[in-house]
């Protein structure tokens, strides 16, 4: 098999969009495996060894079939892999911004209240602005910085 060679830029964005797309794919049908073959293992009742065993490789599976789709991809069609690395970054970005989110609606719960016990004007609006305006914020620039960069993308076609 040779190596692609990529005539126009319509056909790098359209592997890159493929490789985006694998990733994600592949990795759900692959959390799925994960978790069902711990349990096909707990149902045929084998040995307490042999499903250490199999718990053990089943864990690994995802890591060599994504390590061999990457190093595959890299050796023959170098876009579908800078997509799949790009699925994982955004997967990354999406995880953190989740755990900002939390956090921020935690701190802010706990401001609420902490502001709840004091008397003052300023307190309702403040509480307010805390346990919702941070995390609608953190949402909104999140979304923000999304929706530049897909146009970003489209834009560089």
């Amino acid at each position: 098999m040779k190596r692609k060679i990529y005539t126009t830029a319509r056909e790098r964005k359209i592997d890159q969009l493929i490789g985006f797309v694998a990733c994600l794919l592949l990795n759900v049908l692959l959390l799925a495996a994960n978790w069902l073959m711990p349990l096909a293992g707990g149902a045929l009742h084998v040995p307490i060894q042999a499903a250490q065993v199999f718990q053990v490789c089943a864990s690994l599976l995802p890591w060599i079939v994504n390590g061999l789709v990457l190093g595959l991809a890299f050796l023959f069609r170098h876009h579908i892999a800078i997509g799949y690395i790009a699925a994982i970054g955004m997967t990354f970005c999406a995880i953190a911004m989740i755990g900002i989110l939390f956090l921020t609606a935690c701190f802010g719960i706990t401001g609420a209240i902490a502001l709840k016990s004091v008397q003052s004007p300023l307190a309702a609006p403040l509480a307010w602005l805390v346990t919702v305006g941070l995390p609608l914020g953190a949402l909104l620039l999140f979304v923000l910085g999304v929706l530049a960069i897909v146009i970003w993308w489209v834009q560089h076609k």
